[in-house]
C-alpha cells in the first residue's frame, strides 16, 4: 500500500487570504497485489500458496491461479478508498482458460457493490491482458475486493491473475500566476475555469503576488477553458489536466 503525495497551497475561491495544505496523491490501497509475499493480506477460499501461486513468467512477483473442476476458488481483502479520491481504478493482468463455453464457468470481479463477470462463453484469453474497473463511486468507503473463479462443469476452467492494484488518485490542481505583458503580477484578477461542457468548475481571484491555486479539478482528456479578467482586459486560455497532478502556468493579460 503506497501513497505518493505532492503538497500544494489552496487559495480559497472567494479570494480569502486564508490558506491550507491540499494533497495531490496517487495511492495503491491493495496489499500484496503482486503476491510477492505469497497470500499475505488476502483471505482465501479453497486455495493455498503451494498449489495456487506460480512464478513462471509472471507480470510481477508471482501470479495467482484460480480454478478447479467443480469448485469455487477466490481471494478477498478489505480495502479503504480515500474519501478525497477523484478517480479510483481497480486493475490487474489476467489470462483465462475455459475448457468449454459453459456459462456457469466464469471469472468474477467484485469491489463493494460493483461487480463484473468474464464468462467462459467469451472464449480463452491466452496472453496477459490488462483489466480495469472504475470504482470511483466507492470513495470514502471500506469495501471488500474479491477475485473469484467458479467452475460449474466437469471440465477445467482457470484464470491466472497478477499485478492487482486499486489506485486512488486525487483531483488535479492548477497553480497559476497572472501578469501583464511586462511580467508585472496582477492582483485581484478574476479567474473562471470551465470544463468542456462550459460548466464553471472553479472561480477565484489572484493574491497580491498575482497567484491563484485552483483545486478539485477532475482529470480530463479534453481542454479546460481558463478565463482571466482584470479591469477591461480579458484573456482566455485552453489547457488539459490529468488526475493527481499539479500544473504550474503563467497567464499573460494584455
Amino acid at each position: 500500500m503506497r501513497r505518493i503525495i505532492v503538497l500544494g497551497i489552496i487559495i480559497f475561491s472567494l479570494g480569502s487570504a486564508l490558506a491550507a495544505l491540499a494533497e495531490v496523491f496517487t495511492e495503491d490501497v491493495v496489499t500484496n497485489g503482486n503476491f510477492t509475499t505469497d497470500l499475505s493480506g488476502w483471505t482465501t477460499l479453497n486455495i493455498d500458496a503451494k498449489n495456487n501461486l506460480l512464478d513462471q513468467y509472471p507480470i510481477d512477483g508471482q501470479f495467482l491461479t484460480l480454478g478447479h473442476i467443480g469448485e469455487i476458488e477466490a481471494v478477498r481483502q478489505s480495502v479503504t478508498i480515500p474519501a478525497d479520491s477523484g478517480l479510483a481504478t481497480l486493475s490487474f493482468y489476467y489470462r483465462f482458460f475455459p475448457e468449454t463455453a459453459d456459462s456457469g464457468d466464469y471469472l468474477r470481479i467484485t469491489v463493494g457493490d460493483i461487480s463484473e463477470t468474464i464468462s467462459a462463453t467469451t472464449g480463452s484469453v491466452s496472453l496477459w491482458t490488462e483489466y480495469s474497473l472504475d470504482v470511483s463511486a466507492l470513495a470514502g468507503q471500506t469495501v471488500t475486493l474479491e477475485l473469484l473463479v467458479n467452475n460449474n462443469s466437469s471440465s477445467l476452467t482457470f484464470a491466472d491473475i497478477d499485478a492487482v492494484a486499486l489506485t486512488a488518485q486525487s483531483y488535479a490542481e492548477l497553480i497559476g500566476t497572472v501578469t501583464d505583458s511586462s511580467a508585472k503580477p496582477l492582483r485581484n484578477a478574476e479567474i473562471t475555469i470551465k470544463n468542456h461542457n462550459k460548466e464553471i468548475v472553479w472561480s477565484g481571484t489572484t493574491n497580491k503576488k498575482g497567484k491563484f491555486t485552483a483545486t478539485g479539478l477532475p482529470g480530463s482528456s479534453k481542454s479546460y477553458r481558463v478565463k482571466i479578467t482584470k479591469g477591461d482586459s480579458k484573456q482566455s486560455y485552453n489547457l488539459r489536466l490529468t488526475w493527481a497532478t499539479t500544473k504550474e502556468r503563467t497567464f499573460i493579460v494584455e
